[in-house]
């Protein structure tokens, strides 16, 4: 339930007041810049769907805001413990209703701590391009394995 308007299904939860509270805690150049960005999905019983567009937007957001903006959270809200973030697609803009799948991008973070994988699932040993420059630093890793 995709909510650009800033009207939610859950009476207590507004995702507008937490928007506000963004905007003051980091200043407008910051909230302008990244955190307006972040667009409100879903509220669960102890956590938060938001998407931003773009992986990048989202580990930006993770590394340096998290912290912070789960904090503001919580201020009002204090069963949310995580919150978690879906890449959402050019598809998905279209669409006005999200639909999850076992192969759906989203990651989460639970208490603020960084546990999602950022490892990238198709770069693997099978799939490294060996070469002059690289062997002796493959075969290391490789060791290390």
């Amino acid at each position: 339930m995709k909510n650009n308007l800033n009207v939610n299904i859950d009476k207590n939860f507004s995702w507008e007041v937490i928007q506000k509270e963004l905007r003051h805690q980091f200043g407008n150049e910051i909230y302008e810049s990244w955190l307006k960005k972040i667009v409100f999905e879903e509220k669960f019983t102890n956590y938060i769907l938001v998407s931003v567009s773009t992986r990048f937007i989202r580990d930006w957001i993770v590394s340096r805001y998290l912290d912070q903006i789960l904090g503001i959270i919580k201020k009002f809200y204090k069963e949310i413990i995580r919150v978690e973030f879906k890449i959402e697609s050019k598809a998905d803009n279209t669409k006005r209703e999200i639909q999850f799948s076992s192969d759906s991008k989203v990651s989460f973070i639970r208490d603020s701590f960084l546990q999602y994988n950022r490892i990238d699932q198709n770069k693997s040993f099978e799939s490294f391009v060996i070469g002059q420059s690289n062997k002796l630093a493959f075969e290391a890793a490789k060791k290390s394995f």
